[in-house]
């Protein structure tokens, strides 16, 4: 089944009676409150009570099996019932449970979760996002964690503490619990918190001995050139087996953090590599072209991130250089860095080789006609690209009638993305033959908004025609 509310699940059961089986679906439950508590002269009735009772009840029932249990608008007393519930009526009862965007929650309900999970819950998946955790909440979630490791009881696979205000202490926590052999989780989110170097650096360890961790997003912590050299520097200490995807971006990560995330990058295995919308420059992209060829990356994301500001070109020209040896990396995203005309050589000089880049996206910069014309040539001649991204690089008729020529010759490439550029209609009109055999997008200018004479308004009566 898919998504029920407890209100569901029990007229079903009561339906199907001694007949039911077995109900496997995603249970979704709202919490609500008594409303003399928002308004003093609305009669009492206890709403919250009953409700939670009700959640604790259809949890109880033998042939239910969850699939992911969404609270919505919980509290600490809600979360504490619902997990206890979902703990204590056999096992694999709940396999994901997710409070996440209730502010009420905070550390007591981390704390709640803490010491049912302390007790053996086999939860898989754990979703706390943006519930007002600290480090307090943090941390008695990490050693329950280790506890249920130590005890050989922990089953938990993905830990989502997300946009709470996890700083230091709780991130070291998390990263001691990471160390121990019997924390078995895959998939860690801690974006949007507040982690600084220490928290980094014991993150960086953890993730280095852990021999499961596949996925970690530590977006939007800020925690610049200072945190990814501490992290860097202890994911180096290990070998990080089985880690793929690291996501850093909105972090003020400068050239020197870049160059030293490369060379941990080195040692492991990541296939994926986000530092979007940070500050790496130039010199930033020497720091990786160095590199990259020394990683396994199949994936890179560096959207957003100056290479070519104020003209500077020495950036891209040395990845690219770097690139056209490389048979790995299959996505780059170079979108919003301000690369300008001259750019574009360096980008088809990557398209004539036979590399694996199979994805590219060069949208948001300052590339025009020109730079159409050379990546439409180089495209004329390369046989592994299937996706362009060229959106908003103020390209018009000419550099969209370089492009359908390239169309009319090249039959690997599947999707071609011109939104927010100048294309006329009759510049649409050469594009849309080819539309049938690839997903080319395009987008009309607007009509240009004539103007009306506003009307004068006075407060002053007109004048009487005498």
């Amino acid at each position: 089944m898919g998504k029920l509310t407890t209100k569901d699940v029990r007229a079903y059961a009561r339906a199907i009676g001694t007949r039911l089986r077995k109900i496997t679906c995603d249970l979704g439950h709202k919490i609500l409150y008594d409303p003399i508590r928002r308004d003093p002269t609305a009669k009492y009735v206890d709403v919250y009570d009953d409700n939670v009772q009700d959640l604790v009840e259809t949890l109880a029932i033998p042939q239910l099996h969850v699939r992911r249990l969404k609270l919505h608008s919980s509290d600490p007393g809600s979360v504490r019932a619902a997990a206890v519930a979902a703990a204590s009526n056999g096992p694999n009862k709940v396999e994901s449970f997710d409070a996440s965007w209730s502010l009420r929650i905070s550390n007591e309900g981390a704390r709640a979760v803490a010491e049912v999970l302390a007790q053996g819950w086999d939860l898989k998946r754990l979703a706390l996002r943006k519930v007002n955790i600290s480090d307090d909440g943090a941390v008695s979630l990490a050693e329950a964690i280790k506890a249920s490791a130590e005890s050989g009881t922990s089953k938990l696979r993905w830990l989502d503490l997300g946009s709470n205000d996890v700083r230091s202490r709780g991130a070291v926590a998390i990263g001691e619990a990471l160390e121990h052999p019997g924390v078995n989780i895959t998939r860690l989110t801690l974006r949007g918190n507040g982690i600084c170097s220490e928290g980094m650096d014991a993150l960086g360890k953890g993730i280095s001995m852990s021999s499961t961790l596949r996925r970690i997003d530590l977006a939007h912590n800020g925690f610049g050139d200072r945190g990814a050299i501490a992290f860097a520097d202890a994911l180096s200490r290990g070998t990080a087996p089985n880690l793929r995807v690291l996501l850093l971006g909105f972090n003020s990560i400068g050239p020197d953090g870049m160059r030293a995330l490369m060379q941990a990058l080195m040692h492991t295995d990541v296939e994926h590599l986000d530092v979007g919308c940070n500050v790496i420059g130039a010199s930033g992209a020497k720091a990786i072209a160095e590199m990259i060829n020394s990683t396994r990356l199949k994936s890179l994301n560096l959207a957003c991130n100056n290479i070519g500001l104020r003209g500077e070109r020495s950036g891209l020209t040395a990845l690219a250089k770097a690139l056209e040896k490389n048979k790995t990396l299959e996505i780059l995203n170079l979108r919003g860095n301000a690369l300008h005309t001259n750019c574009a050589q360096d980008i088809a000089d990557v398209l004539l080789e036979e590399t694996a880049l199979i994805q590219l996206n060069v949208g948001y910069n300052e590339l025009y006609d020109n730079g159409a014309w050379e990546i439409a040539e180089a495209l004329e001649e390369n046989t592994t690209l299937l996706g362009l991204d060229f959106q908003r690089n103020e390209v018009t008729d000419a550099g969209a009638s370089n492009i359908a020529k390239t169309l009319a010759v090249n039959s690997i490439i599947q999707e071609i993305d011109l939104r927010s550029n100048m294309i006329s209609s009759e510049g649409v009109a050469k594009l849309q033959p080819y539309g049938l055999k690839t997903n080319t997008r395009w987008q009309l200018e607007p009509p240009k908004y004539k103007e009306k004479p506003k009307p004068r308004f006075s407060a002053r009566k007109p004048k009487a025609n005498k």
